[in-house]
């Protein structure tokens, strides 16, 4: 044992475990990445990289949009399944995205009548009346210059790439979005 003590000595080991103190702090827009995959798009700082397993998580999660295309008695539509952010811009932002992403599916995207103060009519041809034509009343909107999706989410895919090789992470991402947003724009 004496040898034992006198080995870990010399090496000058601190045996004490050192705490490392997370960072909680929000960071600027320029550490902010957009996940966007399959008309799911979630904006989320960078740093819930180390925080993804921690109750702190959804702090990190700024917002989020699902579009699913279904098919209507007039044909298809992109229809919010899932939407909330924590700014008015953000929330303005996201829907532009889901916009893109419906134009680049080629359909149009069905907007319900809360969330039109967030479609600014000069970047979409907006109907004018809303319809019942997907279930519920919504207003068709058409994005007038769709934003490249590919271009936008790169980075993100690059960030997780460094380190997500079994998607845990990009899972847990989709699964704290969709808690926090669970009530279309409401943060729980």
């Amino acid at each position: 044992m004496a040898r034992v003590k006198e080995i870990v000595a010399s090496a000058k080991l601190n045996t004490k475990e050192t705490r490392q103190e997370k960072d909680l702090s929000l960071s600027s827009p320029k550490d902010w990445l957009i996940y966007g995959e399959h008309g799911c798009f979630i904006l989320y700082d960078k740093k819930l990289k180390d925080f993804y397993t921690d109750d702190w998580n959804e702090r990190f999660v700024y917002g989020m949009v699902l579009v699913r295309v279904n098919d209507t008695r007039k044909g298809n539509v992109g229809i919010i399944v899932r939407f909330g952010g924590n700014t008015d811009k953000i929330k303005a932002f996201l829907l532009m995205l889901a916009a893109s992403y419906c134009a680049t599916e080629k359909v149009p995207l069905m907007v319900d009548p809360d969330d039109m103060k967030y479609i600014d009519a000069s970047k979409y041809n907006v109907a004018k009346e809303a319809d019942l034509n997907s279930g519920m009343k919504r207003t068709k909107v058409v994005i007038k210059k769709k934003i490249d999706l590919r271009m936008v989410t790169s980075l993100e895919v690059l960030f997780r790439k460094q380190f997500d090789r079994h998607d845990e992470f990009r899972n847990s991402l989709i699964e704290i979005a969709h808690a926090k947003f669970d009530h279309l724009g409401k943060t729980i």
